[in-house]
């Protein structure tokens, strides 16, 4: 039992700390996509992304970045489920759109669905093998399921690529 809360709480802290949207730094999505959603109180974002996606007047990326900005307003609630469809619409539109794996990861941990965030996870970091915070976060999953050798490999993997990763 001690060991599984050891394992745990780092995953908690984690969660509470970090959100998805600290690592939206996407220059091409950024770049492409009205900054509308960023930046607000969480549920004036989640109201100005509705009302873009509802607009019907952006697709591709755009679009994909919109429903990944909503996911985080949902997340920063802690209304995974939600957060979840919204990273699923991201996926669909841009199935190579790492940062929304990463999103949904997140938001599956954040249910402590851990499995299923590893599995995100390990996409993100096929898609941007430079994603660290991918890495550090999956680590925390697979020490939340006493992983300890992987979690510690990932964490090691992640402070490699930025030293300030998770602190």
């Amino acid at each position: 039992m001690r060991m599984r809360l050891f394992a745990i709480v780092p995953a908690i802290v984690i969660l509470v700390s970090c959100t998805p949207g600290q690592s939206v730094t996407s220059e091409t999505a950024d770049s492409q996509t009205p900054a509308v959603c960023k930046n607000a109180s969480v549920e004036l974002a989640i109201t100005q992304c509705t009302s873009l996606i509802e607009s019907k007047k952006l697709s591709g990326m755009e679009l994909a970045v919109i429903f990944f900005d909503r996911g985080d307003a949902y997340t920063k609630k802690s209304d995974f489920d939600h957060a979840i469809a919204d990273y699923d619409a991201a996926i669909e539109l841009e199935p190579e759109y790492a940062l929304a794996f990463g999103g949904r990861a997140f938001a599956y941990a954040g249910k402590l669905e851990y499995e299923r965030a590893i599995e995100d996870y390990d996409q993100a970091v096929i898609l941007d093998r430079n994603f660290a915070l991918a890495f550090y976060l999956r680590g925390t999953a697979k020490l939340a399921l006493c992983d300890i050798e992987g979690g510690e490999i990932d964490i090691n993997t992640a402070r490699a690529l930025d030293p300030d990763v998770g602190r």
